[in-house]
């Protein structure tokens, strides 16, 4: 607790790129009153960034006034990261399916054309298939 006393705090635990993001919209959010949630990054004790998932819950009095806020983390990073592998896959695929519709466009539907270069394709070494 007295590390979050500290001046500074959000500076020594967050990861850079979120602080100014994430200050704009929890002061925002806590401003509104309601329930929210959030994703940062936060260092761990390795020195390593960990993605997190915060929920926001206000704890009201008899009068309906804020007393508290309370929140808690959830850690996310293998979701995050799995998230980031499958957007980069699907980068790949594109770029792949992309070029694949160029050579389309380049050879047409010419029959000729397409049995010149099949047969110069089975000439060369075929790539090792992936398992």
């Amino acid at each position: 607790m007295e590390d979050f006393a500290k001046p500074g705090f959000r500076e020594r635990i967050f990861h850079p790129d979120d602080i100014q993001r994430l200050t704009e919209y929890r002061q925002s959010a806590l401003a509104r009153g309601g329930p929210f949630q959030l994703e940062q990054r936060a260092l761990g004790k390795d020195g390593q960034y960990r993605w997190f998932l915060i929920h926001y819950n206000p704890f009201r009095d008899e009068q309906g006034r804020i007393v508290r806020w309370y929140a808690t983390g959830t850690d996310i990073n293998d979701r995050k990261t799995n998230e980031e592998r499958t957007r980069n896959e699907n980068i790949a695929l594109r770029e792949e399916l992309d070029h694949s519709l160029m050579f389309e466009e380049i050879v047409g539907s010419s029959q000729s054309l397409r049995k010149v270069l099949k047969a110069q394709w089975t000439k060369w070494p075929q790539p090792i298939p992936r398992c």
